[in-house]
């Protein structure tokens, strides 16, 4: 087909023309020798060309971490015959330039304070000479140096905080918090970045509607550049059913001058107060304290009073009456 549209091309530049079959074979032949000599004498000659060629990094220092942003390519302008330019151009996966990161600092830095080492556009061409054709000339580099910035790596334990909300079903209370094992774990990363962490959390979990003690093993809250160990804790929390209990105090006037007595009307006081099912027998008198403050009151008006409670296990308290009358003495 090709072979008949060239025929006709032919002839309609030229009627009177008779090109045959053989005609174009001659002709094709001789294009072909054209194209061949004038590729051989293209290449032949000398270019100049930009390319990418990446780069990789290996064998950082011992307990040490690179900070800073390292190329992953760069730029080279280079030179060379046709011949030798079209073969890296073709290579679809070239051989990376690779990087000894401790063999170029000779191991100094675990020795030293420094921290920024350069690699130097000399020291570039050195390492691609050996993984590029002898045949190429490596004009520039960009960037003209890479820059590599270390810190050290450090750990140090660190508090858990469990962020963990829970809602007990109606009649029941949480007991004593929320308890995570271990309560302290290792975190290890870049000085900076260790330096600045005070507590460590655990994923945000809700737990709804809870009767029943809950032990769970959660995840600790991920932070870039920074591992932990361990990586989750187990966190317990003690639901119980609780029950209400009532207890008479006596109050107690506190600070008092040496010069005054006060006399409380009434001289005691009713406690209302909530805990858990398993502790109410634990619960007495010498569970709570009411006082009257003696810088607390004016003259003209009530002493308000305040309730202090001395059991862990008790949930909440109430007092009635929260004002009581007073008479002050001369002693």
């Amino acid at each position: 087909m090709i072979k008949e549209k060239f025929i006709k091309v032919v002839r309609k530049f030229n009627p009177k023309s008779n090109t045959t079959e053989r005609d174009l074979r001659i002709f094709f032949i001789c294009f072909v020798i054209s194209l061949f000599f004038w590729l051989l004498n293209a290449l032949s000659k000398t270019y100049s060309t930009n390319i990418t060629y990446p780069v990789q990094y290996k064998e950082i220092p011992r307990d040490k971490v690179i900070i800073s942003e390292l190329p992953q390519k760069i730029q080279l302008r280079i030179n060379g015959f046709g011949f030798a330019l079209l073969r890296l151009k073709m290579q679809l996966n070239p051989t990376p330039l690779l990087f000894n990161i401790s063999k170029f600092t000779n191991k100094n830095i675990l020795a030293s304070n420094d921290t920024t080492f350069a690699i130097s556009s000399i020291q570039l061409k050195k390492q691609l000479s050996h993984i590029i054709s002898s045949e190429i000339n490596i004009e520039d580099i960009e960037p003209s140096s890479i820059y590599i910035k270390f810190e050290d790596i450090i750990q140090k334990k660190v508090k858990v905080v469990p962020q963990i909300k829970i809602t007990p079903k109606q009649q029941f209370i949480l007991v004593n918090g929320i308890k995570t094992t271990p309560a302290w774990v290792t975190i290890r990363g870049p000085r900076s970045v260790v330096k600045a962490i005070k507590l460590i959390y655990t994923e945000q979990q809700d737990y709804h509607d809870i009767s029943m003690p809950i032990k769970r093993l959660v995840p600790l809250n991920k932070i870039s550049e920074i591992s932990t160990i361990p990586n989750n804790v187990k966190i317990e929390a003690n639901i119980e059913q609780y029950t209400e209990g009532k207890i008479s105090k006596e109050i107690k006037a506190i600070n008092l001058p040496d010069s005054i007595s006060l006399h409380a009307f009434p001289k005691s006081v009713e406690i209302t107060y909530t805990v858990p099912i398993s502790q109410f027998k634990n619960i007495n008198a010498s569970s709570f304290e009411a006082k009257i403050y003696w810088d607390s009151i004016s003259l003209s008006q009530k002493a308000p009073l305040h309730i202090e409670s001395h059991n862990q296990y008790i949930h909440s308290y109430s007092v009635q009456p929260e004002e009581v009358d007073y008479i002050i003495d001369k002693n």
